[in-house]
């Protein structure tokens, strides 16, 4: 629980200090660190009904739990090429969450779950909410708006390819 007290406050003072204007902020490098490193996240509520600002994020470890109070996240675009950068076309994180393994040898995550976020997508990024690569996924109370391609997508759209979700 300390750990959890001190990230969270790591995280907001980090991000309290960013400029004043809201629209010039970017917290894709802070939040995608925290997400490389796994574990138990905590995203704490801006004050004055602020908004996260991020491209789309790799979520790629395995036991990795996103918890916020009702924080806000903004989508701003398409996230880093990881899967293959070099390859003719790139694999970018096309949803808020992107949760997949980022190098192709890598096994995707297990044991992963997401909630009390609110994640705004806006139709200009052409972006989905969450992208479910991974194993034993727990989504809950989310709210996903803007105007997403799809909120939710459930795997890769091949056949034979199972994921189990609970919402």
């Amino acid at each position: 629980m300390r750990g959890r007290l001190g990230l969270a406050l790591a995280l907001a003072t980090a991000l309290l200090a960013a400029p004043a204007h809201a629209a010039a902020r970017d917290d894709t490098d802070l939040l995608q660190a925290k997400l490389d490193a796994g574990g138990a996240i905590f995203i704490p509520k801006l004050p004055g009904g602020q908004c996260y600002r991020t491209r789309g994020l790799w979520l790629s470890r395995d036991d990795t739990t996103i918890t916020s109070d009702g924080a806000c996240i903004v989508a701003l675009g398409f996230g880093p090429a990881r899967l293959d950068p070099g390859a003719k076309r790139p694999h970018f994180a096309d949803a808020l969450f992107y949760m997949t393994h980022s190098t192709i040898r890598a096994p995707v995550p297990a044991r992963v779950s997401i909630s009390g976020l609110r994640i705004i997508v806006p139709q200009a990024t052409r972006m989905n909410g969450i992208f479910v690569g991974g194993h034993e996924v727990t989504l809950g109370n989310l709210t996903i708006g803007g105007a997403p391609r799809t909120g939710v997508l459930v795997g890769s759209g091949v056949v034979g390819v199972l994921h189990t979700m609970v919402l």
